[in-house]
C-alpha cells in the first residue's frame, strides 16, 4: 500500500472520514490518498494518520477493521457494508507501507501554489479584459453621439 498526494478537486466535502481512524478530519487543499498494492483506492487519511510510523499506521488499521467488524455485528442493516470494510482493511494491513516523501509533498504544495495563482492571475486578466472592452465601448458609443450632433 502507498499514501499518494493528490489535489482536493471541487465538489469534494470539506469534511472527511479517515479511512485509517474513521476519525472526521478537514480537508486541506492536498489530499493525502491510501491505495493499496492492486492500485485500489481505499479512501483518504486524516493528517494525524499520515505522520504515525508504518507500524502504528497497521495496527491503527487493525484497531479500526475490529471495531468495525463489531459494528457490524450489532447494526444488521448495514453488516454486509461494515463487514466488507473491515475485511478490507485487515487485508490492507498486511501491505507494505510507502509514505510520501517530503519533496514529494513539497512538489505537490508548489504545484497548487501554481495552480492557484494561474487562476488568480486568469480571473485578474479577465476582469481587466472586461473592464477595458466596457471602456471601449463607451468611446465608441460617446464618438458616435458626436458624430451625429
Amino acid at each position: 500500500m502507498k499514501i499518494q498526494l493528490g489535489r482536493k478537486l471541487y465538489p469534494c466535502q470539506d469534511k472527511l472520514h479517515c479511512t485509517v481512524c474513521q476519525q472526521l478530519f478537514n480537508v486541506g487543499q492536498i489530499r493525502s490518498l491510501l491505495y493499496r498494492d492492486s492500485g485500489f483506492l481505499q479512501g483518504d487519511v486524516c493528517p494525524a494518520c499520515a505522520k504515525l510510523t508504518a507500524h502504528d499506521f497497521k495496527q491503527k488499521m487493525i484497531l479500526n477493521a475490529r471495531i468495525l467488524l463489531q459494528r457490524a455485528n450489532m447494526q444488521e442493516s448495514q453488516t454486509i457494508t461494515l463487514h466488507e470494510q473491515a475485511l478490507e482493511l485487515l487485508e490492507t494491513s498486511k501491505e507494505n507501507i510507502k509514505f510520501p516523501t517530503v519533496w514529494q509533498r513539497l512538489w505537490m504544495e508548489l504545484d497548487v501554489l501554481a495552480q492557484d495563482t494561474q487562476a488568480l492571475e486568469e480571473a485578474r486578466l479577465g476582469l481587466q479584459s472586461t473592464s477595458d472592452r466596457q471602456r471601449l465601448q463607451r468611446h465608441l458609443l460617446l464618438d458616435d453621439d458626436h458624430a451625429q450632433n
